[in-house]
């Protein structure tokens, strides 16, 4: 009897040990930025959860950026954790904002916020699963 017992422990261990993780799943986000009401830069960009990741935009000498981390909420959503701002033509940084959006897959979601001082930011996210 106990040498059943031992070999179903050593069973059931090689079993976990070689059984493939669960990959982290990966989206394709489509970003809307808007800034005083205005469009303010469109991007495409692929994140795969609990990774950050980063893209920008030079218009004119004025680049605008984008982080994002994404993660699968425990009822199958996105939540999304963005940084938004931009970079002066001297090379310093503005922070825009840091909106959060919990979204569903292939749902639009947007948030808009504003400061005291009165300036709005517009996010609008579509967020597709992406395949690798």
């Amino acid at each position: 009897m106990r040498l059943i017992l031992i070999f179903m422990s050593l069973f059931a261990s090689i079993s976990l040990a070689s059984s493939p993780r669960m990959a982290a799943p990966v989206y394709k986000l489509k970003i809307d930025l808007s800034l005083e009401g205005r469009p303010a830069s469109s991007f495409g960009l692929v994140v795969t959860a609990g990774e950050r990741a980063r893209i920008s935009e030079n218009v004119d000498g004025q680049e605008t950026f984008i982080e994002v981390l994404a993660d699968r909420t425990a009822d199958g959503g996105v939540d999304l954790q963005f940084l938004v701002g931009q970079m002066s033509k001297k090379g310093e940084r503005l922070d825009l904002g840091r909106p959060r959006i919990v979204a569903r897959e292939n749902i639009p979601a947007s948030i808009t916020v504003g400061d005291d001082g009165g300036e709005q930011m517009s996010l609008a996210v579509l967020a597709q699963k992406h395949s690798r």
